[in-house]
């Protein structure tokens, strides 16, 4: 299976708490990536994506991560030639420049060995942008396409973001004490009352990432065990796994367990559910850290009205 996001913002630690369906023009004839603050003039012959934030052609892919809030001096710190290198990566060009008069940062990268990059990071103390493209080496005539439209993004802080205009589903929050919070790329923060904050640490809180894949009708169990792997892997420890009775979501397949175990030293149970439609699929990530059995039974009344667009 290959994941076509390039970014899956679920924090463990929830130190910090898509898609495009459409074009909209701006009189400069730049198209706004939805989703986003972003106005590009859009590469010849890519279109906006239904699947993740930003534009595909053939196999070759731009995707835009805007972090409202963010911070661009901390965010760009490890982006360095340097420390590409040390990763092993190769470094064709490397260049700091003005993105629509904020500082950036380009780089010209082997992303493997059949396939090269371009990352672009810009933003100010309010924002963060990080654009990723990714090119086959059979598509190569597409990177200098992409640059030159990278070139011309402008941000405009005054727009406000719709974050569900960038969802796979739908979500009513009206019976639960959890109320939406914020988003992050491809996650939906759900916490107690909406409250809005920069650290979770230690607090419950639930979870909505989107995950598009290259496969129509995705197994959830495969999407499930994907996304279990790698919590271990930013260390939950398991000491029990229960699967539950729930094999369908308002219509759709889906796979769920409640897991328990710890993270981060704390006493955890995540209630982990995968839903598929097709190409699209959404992971919850209901994640318990008190009042265990209230607690799950808010997070279940979330879940039952998830549905899928």
């Amino acid at each position: 299976m290959r994941i076509k996001l390039l970014f899956i913002a679920l924090s463990l630690t929830l130190s910090a708490c898509g898609q495009s369906t459409e074009s909209k023009k701006q009189n400069s004839e730049k198209t706004l990536v939805l989703g986003t603050r972003i106005y590009i003039e859009q590469p010849e012959n890519f279109k906006p994506s239904k699947d993740f934030i930003g534009f595909e052609s053939g196999q070759s892919l731009i995707q835009f991560m805007d972090l409202f809030g963010g911070n661009y001096n901390s965010n760009a710190k490890n982006f360095t030639k340097e420390n590409f290198e040390k990763k092993g990566i190769e470094v064709f060009e490397f260049q700091e420049l003005k993105i629509d008069n904020y500082p950036a940062k380009l780089a010209f990268l082997q992303g493997n060995a059949n396939q090269k990059s371009l990352q672009l990071v810009f933003g100010d103390n309010e924002f963060s942008v990080m654009a990723m493209a990714f090119v086959p080496d059979f598509e190569k005539d597409k990177i200098e396409k992409i640059k030159e439209a990278l070139l011309t993004i402008k941000y405009d802080k005054k727009r406000a973001v719709d974050p569900f205009e960038i969802a796979f589903f739908e979500l009513d929050d009206s019976k639960s004490s959890y109320k939406y919070s914020k988003t992050v790329s491809n996650m939906f923060l759900y916490t107690k009352n909406g409250v809005k904050k920069d650290n979770f640490m230690g607090e419950s809180a639930y979870l909505v990432s989107q995950i598009p894949t290259d496969r129509p009708n995705m197994n959830p169990k495969l999407l499930f065990d994907n996304s279990l792997n790698s919590l271990k892997n930013n260390g939950l420890v398991v000491s029990e796994r229960k699967v539950t009775d729930r094999k369908k979501l308002n219509g759709f397949e889906c796979y769920e367990e409640l897991i328990i175990g710890t993270l981060n030293n704390e006493k955890t149970q995540i209630k982990m559910t995968s839903i598929v439609n097709g190409t699209r699929a959404v992971l919850v990530n209901a994640l318990v850290k008190d009042n265990f059995e209230k607690t799950l039974s808010e997070f279940d009344k979330l879940t039952n009205e998830l549905k899928m667009k």
